[in-house]
């Protein structure tokens, strides 16, 4: 539905093919680890870092020579300043012997392309794709939102044909937002995903992620995606309910107090908060946010639309907006947001 403003199968596959079919080599600190420059171009460039492994040479990106740094506890800063030649006798020492562990080289078509201080399970974008897929059923995915992918950090939506309708010509779709971490440097999950027509906004109900363990046996990895997106599905119904309900709770005269309460209670950076203001004030041909809906969706908007935050910072903003489905309470005198007590 080009309406929708989402990504075709053969789009995403795009933004995932330079992670998939890789491959990754074992290394045990301690062992012989030579470094040095290429001597000849490498696809067309000069100079590139090259690591010797078993009297084969493995040339590198830029990027995993700084991970092989961190690695070994060489801080990432200084190992993109330092000079290669400089840097080069350093990791030797460490790699030879300075510490003891293994170390993950991720490899693809001859070339090192990361590197990890684990070698703990891991699953290509495409691999989680494709369980997301049988658990809801091709037939039901209207397309895919936001693909993000890095070996450090991917993220992506896939939308589903579950919608609900908050106002007149305003319709929310359910989904499921998957994200993945090759370097295990972030926790791999699967969290309902709620997609705002309108606006191409996102929310994700943060409650209910899922959250795998990578000490899990590879053979469960399957069932636990298919399991865990299934289950996302079914919480998206009650939360289409509770979005409606904000639409319900008005703001009153002062929502520069709903907002500071807002800010306060999630802990919303400062530079983050004059956007989502910037954003609400601008409601409603520039009269301001006049319910709590539409508060969520000055924060879905940013989360959504900024490009001043990292795509972490996004995605913990989404986080947010799914929380905030919860804080129906605002005072009618002062507009803070406030708990109430007992049933």
């Amino acid at each position: 539905m080009a309406e929708l403003a989402l990504l075709k199968r053969e789009d995403l596959e795009k933004v995932f093919e330079p992670l998939e079919k890789i491959g990754h080599k074992d290394f045990e600190l301690g062992s012989d680890a030579i470094f040095h420059l290429s001597v000849q171009e490498v696809g067309g460039v000069p100079n590139v870092p090259v690591l010797v492994l078993n009297r084969q040479e493995l040339p590198m990106t830029s990027d995993a020579l700084a991970e092989m740094a961190k690695a070994v506890g060489i801080p990432e800063g200084y190992a993109n300043r330092c000079p290669k030649d400089m840097l080069f006798p350093h990791l030797e020492h460490w790699y030879k012997g300075g510490v003891q562990g293994k170390v993950r080289f991720f490899t693809k078509e001859g070339k090192i392309i990361g590197c990890a201080p684990s070698t703990s399970s891991y699953h290509t974008n495409s691999e989680m794709l494709e369980q997301v897929e049988k658990a809801v059923g091709k037939e039901h995915i209207l397309g895919y939102y936001q693909p993000y992918s890095s070996l450090d950090h991917s993220l992506y939506a896939v939308v589903v044909d579950k919608n609900f309708e908050v106002s007149t010509g305003d319709m929310l779709f359910g989904g499921i937002e998957i994200q993945n971490s090759i370097l295990g440097e972030r926790s791999v999950e699967i969290a309902p995903f709620i997609f705002r027509q309108i606006c191409v906004n996102g929310a994700i109900v943060s409650e209910n992620i899922g959250r795998w363990s990578r000490k899990s046996e590879d053979s469960n990895f399957a069932s636990w995606v298919q399991g865990a997106s299934v289950s996302s599905l079914q919480k998206i119904d009650g939360e289409f309910q509770r979005i409606k309900r904000l639409t319900e709770v008005p703001i009153g005269e002062n929502p520069e107090n709903t907002l500071r309460s807002l800010f306060l209670k999630f802990g919303i950076p400062v530079r983050t908060q004059r956007e989502i203001i910037g954003e609400a004030v601008s409601m409603n041909n520039g009269e301001g946010p006049k319910n709590m809906y539409d508060l969520w969706n000055s924060l879905t908007y940013v989360a959504s639309h900024s490009d001043k935050v990292s795509i972490s910072s996004a995605r913990d903003l989404r986080c947010v907006a799914g929380d905030f489905v919860h804080e129906i309470n605002v005072c009618s005198h002062c507009g803070s947001l406030y708990e109430k007590k007992g049933n």
